[in-house]
This record gives C-alpha cells, structure tokens and sequence, in this order.
C-alpha cells in the first residue's frame, strides 16, 4: 500500500477518534510510524518495571492483569469443546475477539480489519477517558499502539506484552528522509482541509522541531488530559496473532499455578505451505523461552519413499520418528536428542541436544497427523489464499521449484488437510 495514502487515512482516522488532538499529537504519531518506539531496549526488566507501573496508574490495579474468561468470546476461531480435561477447560471462551463488550467506561468500540485480526477491548478504568479505546490502534508502517487500559480483559501476561514492545524496538529502524517526507504528508493533509490545523502552525511546529534535531515528541497537555494514553508501540504481527500469545498465556499460567496435569505445554503451528508458520514459530521464539521443532527436518529418508507410503496421505512425513524423538522426548520430561534430516542432502544432517523447557512449538505442515494431534496442548492452522500461496512460492523458491511445489507438494498437503479435517480439528484458525 502507498505509504501516503496510509498515513492520511491513520491522520484522519486518529483526529476523529481523538478529537482534541493537536498538531504535536500529529508529529509524535508520524515519528511513531517511522521509527517505532524510537531506541533500543537493553534492560528487559527496567521495561517491565515500567510497563507494570504505568498499567497500575491507569487501571488502577496490581500489575497482575485480572483477566475472567468469563469476559471473552470465540469469533473466527474454534475453541475446544471441553473435553473435561485441562485443554478444554483452557480452550473455553478464548478466541479472536472482535466487537467485544465487557463492563468499563464509555461503550466499546467494535470492528475488524480486513485480516480478521484487530482485537477490540475497553478502556475501562482509564481515569476520564471520553470513549473507548481499541485495544490495538493502526498507526501504520507495519506498526500499531497496544493500549494498556484494555488488556486486563485478555489472558496475556504484562511480561508478554512487554517481550512485544522490546522485540518491536530492537528490530524496527527509521530514517529521517522518510520522516521528513512524512511530515510533508502531514503539511498537505492540512493544506487540503482534511486535518483542521492550519498550514502556519504545522510550519511553525515542525521548523522548530527541526531545529532541536528531531527528539522523540510528547502528546500534548490537552491531549493527554483528555484521553490518558499508555501504550506501547508494537509490531502488526502481534495483532495478527494474538489470540495465540493470550492462549499460550493461560496454558502457562496453569502451569505455573499447578492447575494442569503436566508441566509444560505444546504447541502446534500447521497450516498451507507459505502461508507463516516458520515466521510465528520464530516470533514466538522471541517471545518465549522455548523449544522450537520443524517437521521439515522429518520428511522422509530415501529408503522409506515407497510407492505405498508416498501413495498414502499425509505419508511424506515421518511421523513415526517425529513422534519417538520429539513427542516422547518431550513428554519424558528430561534432555534428549533428535536427528536432524537435510532433504537437499538427502541425509541426517546433524544430531540436536534438547534441554528441557516448559514451552514447546511444533511448526510446519503434518504437525497435527492424526498419529500426533493428540499430543498437543493447542493447536493453530494458518491458512493463505492459492493465489498468494502461489505468489509466495515463486517469490521464495523460484519458477523451477515452484512449478514442483504446485504441481507435487502443495496438492498432496490439500489432501491431507481435506481428507483429516485438520483445520476444523485446530483450536484456532488465523487466514
């Protein structure tokens, strides 16, 4: 998307939900857009500290995120139905939420984006707030604000939250030509009429501005007296998928309060081929202290690529070894090993050491065969429309192999995934 066109429509989109805004409120949200937080973070538990207080002045509470499932509803996903174990009682009530109404101040704003992916929440107990708030706010650039008076309705933890925003600044970098471009959007928004600040007090604002260097840029008196805001600026990607960090959340949170049978948890990413679940698997990575498994390293070795086994669906995997190296490595509680298998080599590549962590993620396609779907505490499917799948391949593995994986691997992966229902058998699906 043109980036002016975007940042005129998150412009307009601010002023209108925020009235009172000024034209500093304006430039600090566009240095946001460009620069994100704007430095790096080094000390992860000075930025808790932080984050734990600023959440307490704003909602009034302990920093301990109160979350009543009660408070949550299932939208574009499926929950477990309840099993009467721990994974159903885990699953029940949690999903995408969209539209959300839970008791607070003002009424909720609802809505998605076209992802399905924005997830709404109240600004209850922002001290004077005059609306609601979204839980994410759009600021573009492939960024958004995550406000801190909406999270108490979600099963996400503060230290999450904070792994987001410092993930967020130590990976997302600015440039000044761009900004300086961005605040002429800024200039002719108003020149235009569609922002009501006058092209005078823009130029003043932004010569000055200019002149101590471009410093990170404050909201205004009256804008911060009149909305209260406390936010941190974090990455889309932690919109786009955070239902699954809620769900890890209160799996962990069982755990950690003896609420569950067992004292880990994994995870299954499954989904189409390019459609981002080695790209979940390592964000999550970033998040959590984790073990991370790829099913590509288990497809199958030379001497077990029969005709009857590539015949068979969801058989180009084996799902036998993954099971007795991973699965019950995992489940015996203790270190282990697994062979690492290199298909371009056609050969066990490397033998990897596993220590044992309470957090494991299983990503790739066949993750959730039927002779493994039941070792998994939650389960995700990422679909992607064919035609961007096939967009997707060719970018990534070039014409030859894309040719391959259309004609070959990506019809025997719709096989499975029709023939077992693996989507309808996940607990969320994220398209």
């Amino acid at each position: 998307m043109n980036y002016t066109c975007e940042l005129e429509r998150i412009l307009a989109e601010q002023y209108r939900r925020y009235p009172c805004m000024q034209v500093q409120d304006a430039v600090k949200l566009i240095y946001q857009n460009e620069f994100g937080g704007g430095h790096m973070i080094s000390d992860r538990e000075e930025s808790l500290a932080r984050l734990r207080d600023e959440y307490a002045s704003v909602t009034g509470r302990d920093s301990e995120l109160p979350w009543n499932g009660a408070c949550m509803e299932t939208l574009n996903s499926k929950a477990h139905a309840g099993t009467g174990d721990e994974r159903g009682a885990a699953g029940t009530g949690i999903g995408t939420v969209c539209g959300d109404t839970g008791a607070g101040h003002g009424e909720a704003v609802t809505g998605c984006d076209a992802e399905g992916a924005d997830v709404y929440g109240m600004s209850a107990g922002s001290k004077g707030a005059h609306a609601a708030v979204p839980l994410f706010e759009d600021i573009g650039n492939g960024l958004c604000r995550i406000n801190l008076a909406g999270l108490g309705r979600y099963p996400v933890s503060l230290e999450t939250v904070n792994n987001f925003f410092i993930h967020t600044a130590n990976t997302h970098r600015g440039d000044i030509k761009s900004f300086e471009r961005k605040l002429e959007i800024l200039r002719d928004c108003c020149a235009r009429g569609a922002l009501p600040f006058s092209v005078g007090s823009v130029d003043e604002y932004i010569r000055s501005y200019r002149g101590n260097g471009y410093p990170p840029v404050s909201h205004s008196a009256i804008y911060r007296d009149a909305y209260h805001p406390a936010y941190r600026i974090v990455k889309n990607d932690f919109r786009r998928y955070f239902e699954v960090f809620c769900r890890i959340d209160e799996l962990l949170g069982r755990v950690d309060s003896c609420r569950y049978s067992r004292n880990y948890v994994t995870v299954a990413i499954e989904g189409n081929c390019c459609a981002g679940k080695t790209s979940l698997a390592a964000l999550l990575e970033q998040v959590y202290d984790c073990n991370v498994f790829h099913m590509d390293h288990f497809f199958l070795t030379p001497e077990l690529r029969t005709e009857e086994r590539l015949n068979e669906t969801g058989g180009n995997v084996d799902y036998a070894r993954f099971r007795d190296e991973v699965i019950q490595g995992i489940e015996s509680g203790g270190e282990f090993e697994y062979r690492v298998y290199n298909c371009s080599m056609q050969a066990m590549e490397r033998t990897v050491r596993v220590r044992p962590k309470k957090l494991n993620i299983v990503e790739g396609s066949y993750s959730m065969h039927p002779t493994l779907s039941e070792h998994y505490d939650l389960s995700v499917f990422l679909a992607v429309d064919p035609e961007e799948q096939s967009r997707r391949i060719l970018e990534r593995n070039g014409p030859v192999m894309h040719r391959r994986f259309m004609e070959e691997w990506v019809p025997k992966e719709n096989r499975y995934f029709e023939e077992f229902r693996i989507a309808s058998k996940c607990d969320i699906v994220i398209k």
